[in-house]
This record gives C-alpha cells, structure tokens and sequence, in this order.
C-alpha cells in the first residue's frame, strides 16, 4: 500500500498526471524533469 505524502491537493494532481504520463510513456522531456526535480527536493 501507498502512504499519502501529506502534499496540498492541486500538486498531488499534478504529480498523478505527471507520473501517469511517464508510466503511458507518452511524458514529454520537460514533465518528465519536473518529475525528477520534485522527487529531488528537500523536505
């Protein structure tokens, strides 16, 4: 099971839509460094 990440509900849904994009493996290069980008920042 998947642990809610506590975020506020206008970037959860844009986290889904990038990640569903990416797993569609119809992501463009810049969602896909969006992607990358929030998963590296802190806290």
């Amino acid at each position: 099971m998947v642990e809610p990440l506590g975020l506020p509900a206008a970037e959860a849904a844009i986290l889904r839509s990038l990640t569903g994009h990416i797993v569609a493996g119809v992501a463009t290069p810049e969602q896909i460094d969006s992607f990358r980008k929030f998963c590296e920042r802190d806290g």
